[in-house]
């Protein structure tokens, strides 16, 4: 689900819990813990009250995580 909204001069893209999971080849429960954890920051969607996750948030996550060339976990 990639959701648009239009704020007044920028077009920010949201993913939702499934998507970030499978960019991050990561469990979608992971990625919850994430957000509880504060790692990543999800709005939530006023009607549904899903998690969504800005696409500028998540790329600085993949390359904080590809940027480990020590082979030790950057994260939980």
């Amino acid at each position: 689900m990639r959701i648009s909204a239009n704020s007044s001069k920028t077009d920010t893209q949201y993913l939702s819990v499934k998507e970030v999971a499978e960019i991050l080849h990561k469990c979608p429960s992971t990625i919850r813990i994430w957000d509880k954890k504060g790692i990543l920051t999800a709005i939530r969607q006023p009607k549904t009250n899903y998690r969504l996750y800005q696409a500028g948030e998540v790329a600085k996550l993949v390359e904080k995580l590809g940027s480990n060339k020590t082979g030790r976990r950057l994260l939980p």
